[in-house]
């Protein structure tokens, strides 16, 4: 008997706070500079656990990603056969990024980064207040009037999220570039389809928080807009979907979806709808899902 459930945190998150991280929202930090770091998080006033980041020129990984919801398990390097990394550190390349994100659960993570020794006494990142070159970036899925603020000083900037009209394809779409500046944020008025990303990339100091103003309900244009015709008789795998429908009947596909819990397989689901792609059983049953949430959780 299958144990997974849905993430109901996912679809009810309604905003996010790149100092109290969520699934929605997701911290890119570069390091310019060699050396070991010490990277610590904290959900709260608890440390969740801490990790050494090792950045030199002799390795080769660009990128490490980290997942703070599972950050207190043991990971492992990916940098490859040539990797010279040991487990109970990860490395990356000098000028490489470390990305943050929150697989599922409720969020609230923030992120320290200390450089180890006596190299320097300044903070390299701070997920509480970020600086030059740090980058925010934001997936937001409800339909809806948002505002985005820079709690550290009085910028603002309106962000409208559309209901989806199946033609937009917002999930094949480059993410939107907002820079944050000393003099707001640029651009400060966005309208954007559900499944779109948003990247502040920061150049003053900054803890970016974005809410929910004012949810949009559908009307009735929405609900009698005409779907563009279908191309294929099934979703092409390579799309990103996180399961192939063909052949599947009605129950084993909803069973599938009863499986979707992290943002990355809710976006492929959208990507799907935006293929024009024949899945109406795999998006029905997904928005029945959604429908259902606040009734599942009674």
């Amino acid at each position: 008997m299958s144990t997974s459930r849905l993430n109901y945190d996912l679809f009810e998150a309604t905003g996010t706070d790149s100092a109290e991280l969520n699934v929605l929202g997701t911290l890119i930090h570069r390091f310019p500079d060699e050396g070991d770091y010490m990277i610590e998080v904290r959900q709260g006033d608890t440390v969740v656990g801490s990790r050494l980041l090792a950045v030199s020129d002799d390795y080769h990984t660009l990128q490490a990603t980290y997942d703070l919801s599972a950050f207190g398990d043991t990971t492992e390097c990916d940098c490859g056969p040539t990797c010279s990394c040991e487990d109970d550190f990860d490395c990356i390349r000098e000028d490489g990024v470390a990305v943050f994100h929150v697989g599922s659960g409720p969020g609230g993570y923030a992120v320290t980064v200390d450089p180890v020794g006596e190299r320097r006494e300044r903070r390299e990142f701070d997920s509480d207040e970020l600086v030059e070159d740090d980058v925010f970036s934001v997936l937001l899925l409800r339909p809806g009037s948002y505002v985005a603020k820079n709690t550290l000083g009085d910028a603002s900037a309106e962000l409208t999220v559309n209901y989806p009209d199946g033609q937009s394809g917002a999930a094949n779409q480059d993410a939107i570039v907002v820079t944050v500046t000393d003099d707001g944020f640029e651009p400060a008025e966005i309208e954007m389809d559900p499944g779109r990303g948003v990247s502040f990339i920061v150049e003053t100091e900054a803890r970016i928080v974005v809410e929910l103003d004012e949810p949009h309900e559908k009307t009735t244009d929405d609900t009698e807009r005409k779907r563009p015709p279908q191309h294929s008789d099934r979703i092409d795998i390579t799309s990103a979907i996180p399961f192939d429908p063909s052949g599947r009947t009605p129950a084993e596909i909803e069973s599938k979806v009863e499986s979707i819990n992290t943002a990355t397989e809710l976006r492929a689901v959208l990507l799907a709808e935006r293929r024009n792609d024949n899945r109406k059983t795999v998006v029905e049953t997904l928005r029945n899902r959604i429908r259902d949430v606040s009734k599942l959780r009674r």
